[in-house]
């Protein structure tokens, strides 16, 4: 179950419950906030699973530790022309082994309207395990490259160039170029 409020001077707030469906009822719940106004916007958002122990196994809120928690903070700024965001987030993602191990998530994007019809994006995204983490063998950095030219009302091509640069070892540094179209179809008058 969750509510989210009506938006008072750009702020609105959620909370919600997230049931367990087992005998153990080691619910989850999750509150934030976030704010618009004038361009910018900005949030946080927290959730916990709760587990007493009884039962290792369950977690009613997926990658997130049974017995922890996940915090996220947001913000960016919306220009006529251009347009960036931020999002940083740490998630308690432990093993029996090490509890406490977390890994921590940035990502960055950013928009640009170079010509009415050409627009750039360029994001970049991180991802900073614990040692002991569940996920400790995803540590590296990514980027992805968008060039987005719209061709007809509703319709954009568009190439984009994306690599990671991973820091385990056994892993090659992966990259991709992508070439398409998107159109955005519509139902009625």
């Amino acid at each position: 179950m969750q509510y989210t409020s009506p938006a008072f001077s750009g702020i609105t707030v959620n909370a919600g419950v997230y049931i367990d469906d087992t005998n153990e009822d080691n619910h989850s719940t999750g509150l934030g906030a976030s704010w618009k106004g004038k361009g910018f916007n900005a949030g946080l958002q927290y959730i916990q699973n709760n587990n007493d122990g009884s039962v290792n196994a369950n977690k009613v809120i997926p990658g997130v530790y049974i017995d922890g928690s996940a915090m996220r903070v947001h913000g960016g700024f919306k220009a006529k022309t251009w347009s960036a965001g931020l999002s940083y987030e740490t998630v308690d993602e432990g093993t029996v082994a090490d509890l406490s191990a977390s890994t921590n998530y940035m990502y960055l994007v950013g928009r640009f309207n170079a010509t009415p019809k050409t627009e750039l994006v360029l994001t970049v995204g991180t991802v900073d395990p614990d040692t002991g983490a569940a996920n400790a063998g995803a540590k590296g950095t990514g980027y992805q490259l968008g060039v987005f030219q719209t061709v007809v009302t509703k319709t954009q091509l568009y190439v984009t160039y994306g690599a990671a640069d991973l820091d385990a070892p056994d892993h090659e540094d992966p990259s991709v170029i992508s070439v398409g179209a998107i159109h955005k179809f519509g139902f009625g008058g």
